[in-house]
């Protein structure tokens, strides 16, 4: 209680006045205690460009004391307004806290980061919590005065480890305090169907696209025709747009799998991929030849392994020179792998099943063709009888 009297007594004496006339070096100002005098320095707490804004306003002014030669008040509106943004300033830091949702307004940007205005306590934004998708720059993406809604990451300690709360560094994000794309990403991608992504990064196993701000998928190297990263990577300094099947979204971890897409087919076009079931027989082109196993292309976003032991060729044999790249080769399915997007084949399998279809094949004909046979000398031996 005696805090808040001593406080009360050092408070400055309050009078609502107006602005009646410039004179020089401020304003004069008519009172109900008499007239005053405010300086062009007390009457904001901003420096002021057009002093003739403020004739005829009617303002509250802090009473600094009384000029001994003419009388008049000295009065202060800076006083004021200085007093208010503490006030203000003190209540803020005590609601900045880490997750906290503030609006704020942008007052710098550099290449790093975004520094924000929460009312009279400033933050940065670090340039890679600017947005959900990639910013090279905040100012990219970001004018200064512009009102952003930031969420509070983390309130440092003020030096030395003392200090009121909030009186440290404040970490924001503006991506924080929106809603994450990919928490509706299932609604918006589905598999099988085409979608339009620019090409952002490349890498050794694959090309990573922006399918919508901050949701990226990947364009891995096996879905790729050889040499094709080497386009990519080119196509990609002038953010090219390209059209891409979605074969399988993850938003749970963040992975959307993409493939090309056939060419003439339309943003949210489905494709119908292939029924991959084991024991079926498929056709696939080969698309290449590696050491242990050939794989085929069954069609977009659709992949068929056939290991050298399944190929049904003599051991030792050259499977490049025998099979190359674009030949049609038929196989069994042995298993369905990535949800049906990969599948083990064999080669020799089908071949043998079809061998033994073939055999049985030939094995009822030659029974239909024993009991025509026996017919015939049944019928001739009845023929005979009669006679």
């Amino acid at each position: 209680m005696a805090a808040d009297e001593g406080r009360e007594a050092t408070s400055p004496q309050i009078v609502r006045g107006r602005i009646a006339g410039m004179v020089k070096g401020g304003f004069e100002v008519e009172t109900p205690l008499g007239p005053g005098f405010c300086s062009l320095g007390q009457v904001d707490a901003r420096r002021v460009t057009d002093a003739s804004s403020f004739l005829n306003r009617e303002l509250d002014f802090a009473v600094q004391g009384r000029d001994d030669a003419s009388g008049r008040m000295r009065l202060s509106r800076r006083k004021l307004l200085e007093r208010e943004a503490r006030a203000q300033a003190a209540e803020l830091r005590r609601r900045i806290v880490p997750d906290a949702v503030l609006s704020g307004r942008v007052a710098r940007l550099t290449d790093f980061g975004a520094f924000i205005d929460l009312g009279g306590v400033e933050g940065m934004v670090h340039v890679s919590e600017v947005a959900h998708g990639r910013v090279e720059r905040p100012a990219d993406v970001l004018d200064v005065g512009q009102d952003v809604d930031v969420r509070v990451l983390k309130v440092g300690k003020s030096r030395g480890g003392r200090g009121k709360p909030g009186s440290g560094r404040i970490a924001l994000s503006i991506k924080a305090a929106q809603e994450n794309p990919w928490n509706r990403v299932g609604e918006t991608f589905a598999p099988w169907h085409v979608a339009d992504g620019r090409i952002v990064r490349v890498t050794d196993f694959g090309a990573f696209l922006e399918l919508a701000p901050g949701v990226e998928g990947l364009l891995h190297a096996a879905e790729l025709p050889r040499g094709a990263l080497d386009k990519l990577e080119e196509a990609s300094k002038g953010g090219a747009v390209m059209a891409v099947l979605v074969l399988e979204v993850d938003a749970k971890r963040r992975r959307i799998a993409l493939a090309p897409a056939p060419g003439g087919m339309a943003v949210g076009e489905k494709v119908e991929p292939l029924p991959l079931r084991v024991g079926a027989a498929v056709t696939g082109r080969v698309e290449e030849v590696q050491p242990g196993a050939v794989v085929l292309r069954l069609g977009p976003g659709q992949q068929g392994v056939i290991p050298n032991a399944e190929m049904d060729t003599p051991r030792g044999s050259d499977h490049k020179a025998e099979f190359p790249r674009g030949t049609e080769i038929e196989a069994e399915v042995l298993r369905v792998e990535a949800g049906g997007r990969r599948a083990r084949l064999s080669r020799k399998r089908l071949q043998r099943r079809q061998e033994r279809e073939e055999i049985a094949r030939h094995a009822k004909s030659q029974s239909i063709e024993s009991l025509s046979t026996l017919g015939d000398l049944l019928q001739r031996a009845r023929d005979a009888k009669r006679s």
